[in-house]
């Protein structure tokens, strides 16, 4: 019974207010807004060892589109031929089942495109520091283009061929 009066008795005193002065809500003075000078936002200069690699990663990836695309064009023709063969065949029938496994074959093919554009994110990063007209910095912008336009062409392609088969 006495645990129950002082209850009450404790909790009234934890509300007592605090004496005394509060604290000043002014800034202090090493909250104070200070002045930060611009950054020196120059051409950045690559050490020829970055420009090296950098050639390097451009020219390892030109040559991996040029490969993908001669294997994307060689499946874009097989899929073309069987698309034509499975035309007005009823879906599950053998010209179908060939179709689309010309087409599995053909996505396939063209995943390396996803890899390309993957393996390029760190060479964009050091490009696009690059001022606008450097010739290292326009040669993977020509890279990124062709690449760009791969990657669409072939995802148009996969998207009508399977239009086809779903309408058979």
């Amino acid at each position: 019974m006495r645990i129950v009066v002082f209850i009450p008795l404790i909790l009234l005193a934890a509300c007592k207010a605090p004496g005394g002065e509060f604290p000043s809500l002014l800034p202090r003075p090493n909250e104070a807004p200070r002045e930060i000078p611009p950054a020196d936002t120059g051409p950045v200069q690559l050490s020829d060892e970055e420009r090296r690699s950098l050639l390097s990663d451009i020219a390892r990836e030109e040559s991996a589109l040029a490969r993908a695309q001669t294997d994307i064009a060689a499946a874009r023709n097989s899929l073309a031929a069987a698309l034509a063969l499975a035309r007005g065949s009823a879906a599950g029938s053998e010209p179908w089942v060939e179709a689309q496994l010309a087409l599995s074959r053909f996505d396939t093919e063209r995943v390396i495109l996803g890899d390309i554009d993957n393996r390029l994110v760190p060479a964009d990063a050091v490009a696009t520091s690059l001022p606008v007209d450097d010739p290292d910095r326009k040669r993977l912008e020509i890279l990124r283009r062709a690449l760009t336009k791969a990657m669409e062409d072939s995802a148009r392609t996969a998207a009508s061929a399977k239009t086809v088969l779903s309408d058979a």
